[in-house]
């Protein structure tokens, strides 16, 4: 599995709402991808914060966009070679 196909699954991640062998095939890629995993404790990080807030009001629109920016995010770093997966010749 590639990091542009985890960021996609990372929000079902959080809310466990993946079936077993997606869960399996992202937690195996997660053991070997610094990125990925820097984005899912990010991701965890701002939950949290939204939760510890009673109250607090996220507009739809706002919501709406930062899944966009996650889904179009990329590594910063030059991916690993386990996140390249079959792609290495």
């Amino acid at each position: 599995m590639q990091c542009t196909e985890v960021y996609r699954f990372l929000i079902e991640e959080l809310d466990e709402h993946l079936d077993e062998p997606s869960r399996t095939m992202i937690r195996e890629h997660l053991t070997g991808c610094r990125d990925c995993t820097r984005m899912l404790d990010s991701l965890k990080k701002t939950v949290l914060l939204y939760k510890s807030q009673p109250g607090l009001l996220v507009q739809q629109s706002l919501t709406a966009h930062v899944l966009e920016a996650i889904q179009r995010s990329k590594p910063q770093s030059p991916p690993t070679p386990e996140c390249l997966g079959s792609e290495i010749h």
